[in-house]
C-alpha cells in the first residue's frame, strides 16, 4: 500500500470472536443452519485472505449467504443446486464444499 493511500485511510486490526458473532447472528436473523455450521466449525467464520481475488469466508460472507438463501427461498428457488452455487459464490471453497 502506498504511503499516500495509508495517509488517507484508517487501518484497523480486527479480531473475530465466534461466540460474539453467533450471538449477533441469532439476533440478526442469520439462518439456523449457518449458525449451527459455524458453531461446529468455528474456523470457518474467518479464513485468511487469499492471494487471488476469489470469495472467502468472513462473518460478512456468512451473513450475506444467509440473506441470499432467504431471498431464494422466498422466490421458491432454493434448491440444492442454488444453495451450492450461492455458497461457492460467497465462501472459501473448503467451507462451501463442507457446508
Amino acid at each position: 500500500m502506498s504511503s499516500a493511500l495509508v495517509n488517507r485511510v484508517t487501518i484497523l486490526q480486527i479480531r473475530h470472536d465466534t461466540d460474539e458473532w453467533l450471538a449477533w447472528a441469532q439476533r440478526a436473523g442469520v439462518r439456523a443452519e449457518i449458525r449451527s455450521f459455524i458453531a461446529t466449525v468455528p474456523d470457518a467464520l474467518m479464513r485468511p485472505v487469499p492471494a487471488d481475488p476469489v470469495p472467502f469466508s468472513t462473518p460478512r460472507a456468512w451473513s450475506a449467504l444467509s440473506r441470499a438463501f432467504d431471498l431464494a427461498e422466498k422466490a421458491g428457488a432454493l434448491t440444492a443446486e442454488t444453495r451450492r452455487a450461492l455458497a461457492y459464490g460467497r465462501l472459501s471453497p473448503e467451507d462451501a464444499a463442507v457446508f
